[in-house]
């Protein structure tokens, strides 16, 4: 895949922490190779400082993925938890 891969990302998240376009693309990355659990939790680790971009994301893995698939099931909860807490 073209881009910058995970490593150079991270590195760069690293320098600007509340970069939601980096958290974002990072997370794609983790999902292109199917690191989907370390992509959600990174999307929810950075929900506060872009609501609706970590939202909408996660809702376009969770459709990816399906409703009935576990991890949906399971980051769906975590995610309702974050934004009604």
């Amino acid at each position: 895949s073209s881009g910058p891969d995970i490593d150079e990302l991270q590195n760069k998240l690293e320098k600007e922490p509340t970069n939601i376009d980096l958290v974002l693309e990072l997370s794609d990355r983790y999902f292109s190779i199917k690191e989907y659990e370390i992509g959600m939790d990174l999307l929810l680790k950075n929900y506060s400082n872009n609501k609706d971009k970590v939202k909408n994301k996660m809702l376009e893995f969770f459709s990816v993925l399906g409703d009935n698939d576990e991890i949906t099931v399971r980051y769906r909860k975590k995610l309702s938890q974050i934004m009604f807490s």
